[in-house]
């Protein structure tokens, strides 16, 4: 993924800046005179400089003059509005001192590399003619464009006019098939490989996924995924899924197992913002299984759902030091109770440092749902709670806690530390029960994949009844 190049900035603000020098010094005419009144001409969209422009008063040299011209073009420029700035001064016998400010703006934009999406890129880039250049504004927008389905790069260079102004040239790269994966270790499903490719059509995107686990020679899990994506206007995209999965579920106050299969259609709308999206979907689920202590094998839900992911993760260098949000709910027919239910969960977690290269990573998880069958439960103990090993417990509600604090004992390589864990939740018996666990782990950060290594247990026991959790993710 290409972001706009700090070398072109840097450039851009070099020019400006000499720019707008030789203009003040070669074309200024002013003499030292008692300034009694300032008027600003151009000044529109730009940053405050009220404060600057009321110190301007009273006998005054021609250097003190222009320093503080400099000041308002660098007070531009630290706004992001590149190529703004004052471009002259000229006196009036009255005492007026006139700066003239010139404001850049955006009169056009060629776009080159992507004619089925030219203008979506278009609409989110260049939305309305004559807007005040903002660097800043334009580097949200270039992040909002990489989020359309199919584009892997956008380059922007703001080419200077005579005039002043800016001509906008960018070059948009699709994305060629892109495989992702990861495998995992839990005590639920055990060893668990993931494979999944992204691969464009166009302007849509199609989501290709699989994953299995394996335990005591048996396969506990194995499913799949499809889903489209399809744009349909400037930052909306209609999506089509389509996933089956068959899980053999420990039930742990029964000391059995049951298998659950379940086939899910799904229909929905994103809305694509800079920080995140938000989802809206219909699905239906049918469910099959066997060992289920009910007379029916198969059911079905219907249900109304919402999805909102909020990050800024892709706004920074380090993706260790983000914040996030991941809060979902549906609502609808469920068949088994013959009523209508309701499921949410509500995840999130931020990073912090105190100092240099030790940082501080709380996370919290919510589960809800209102069905009391434990078919619709989630394990409690998960990578939430840690430490926990051989218990199968579900809840309906479930609330965790997880605090790690990781030092970085190889610069962008070795991340590892202590960790505590809290978890308060109904257990299958519907009682309430807190339990918490401590632990220690270590990440190994390898370009675009992460394996992440935790040993933990239960805080009120031993850590020789502990376990070890392992995980690799990452794209390739």
């Amino acid at each position: 993924m290409n972001r706009l190049s700090g070398k072109w900035i840097l450039v851009s603000e070099l020019c400006a800046a000499l720019f707008f020098c030789i203009v003040l010094f070669s074309e200024t005419q002013v003499c030292a005179e008692d300034i009694k009144k300032v008027s600003v001409e151009g000044y529109r969209y730009g940053p405050d400089i009220s404060d600057i422009t009321t110190r301007i008063r009273g006998d005054l040299s021609r250097a003190e003059i222009k320093s503080f011209a400099a000041l308002i073009t660098e007070r531009y420029l630290e706004a992001g509005y590149v190529g703004s700035g004052v471009r002259g001064i000229s006196f009036d016998k009255d005492g007026t001192l006139k700066l003239k400010i010139h404001e850049a703006h955006v009169t056009g934009i060629n776009i080159k590399g992507a004619d089925s999406i030219r203008k979506e890129i278009s609409n989110i880039l260049f939305p309305s003619y004559g807007e005040i250049y903002n660097i800043y504004t334009m580097k949200a927008r270039q992040k909002k464009a990489l989020d359309l389905p199919g584009v892997t790069s956008v380059r922007i260079k703001p080419v200077y006019m005579e005039s002043g102004h800016i001509f906008l040239e960018v070059s948009v790269i699709k994305k060629h098939t892109e495989f992702y994966g990861g495998i995992l270790f839990d005590m639920f499903y055990g060893t668990s490989p993931r494979l999944g490719c992204l691969v464009p059509l166009g302007d849509m995107m199609l989501d290709l996924s699989a994953e299995a686990g394996f335990r005591e020679g048996e396969v506990k899990k194995a499913g799949g995924n499809i889903s489209l994506y399809i744009p349909i206007r400037e930052s909306y995209i209609f999506f089509i899924r389509t996933s089956a999965v068959r899980l053999v579920e420990e039930w742990e106050s029964l000391s059995a197992d049951y298998v659950k299969t379940v086939l899910t259609p799904r229909v929905g709308l994103s809305r694509i913002i800079d920080s995140g999206s938000l989802s809206l979907s219909v699905r239906e689920d049918l469910i099959f299984t066997d060992d289920y202590p009910r007379s029916r094998r198969r059911y079905y839900d219907t249900s109304v759902g919402a999805d909102i992911e909020i990050s800024n993760r892709k706004f920074l260098l380090d993706k260790r030091d983000a914040s996030w949000l991941k809060y979902t709910i549906a609502a609808g027919y469920c068949d088994i109770e013959d009523s209508i239910s309701a499921t949410t969960s509500f995840r999130a977690g931020t990073s912090f440092q105190p100092f240099s290269r030790f940082r501080i990573v709380p996370v919290m998880s919510i589960f809800y749902t209102s069905i009391s069958e434990r078919l619709y439960h989630e394990y409690v103990f998960d990578s939430m709670i840690p430490g926990f090993y051989d218990d199968y417990t579900a809840s309906a509600w479930k609330n965790s806690l997880r605090l790690d604090a990781e030092v970085e004992v190889m610069r962008g390589f070795v991340y590892a530390g202590p960790l505590v864990s809290a978890g308060y939740f109904r257990d299958e018996n519907d009682e309430w029960k807190y339990k918490t666990g401590t632990g220690f782990k270590t990440d190994f950060v390898f370009n675009n994949v992460i394996l992440n290594i935790v040993f933990a247990w239960d805080a009120a026991g031993s850590p020789a009844d502990g376990g070890l959790f392992l995980s690799a993710d990452g794209n390739f």
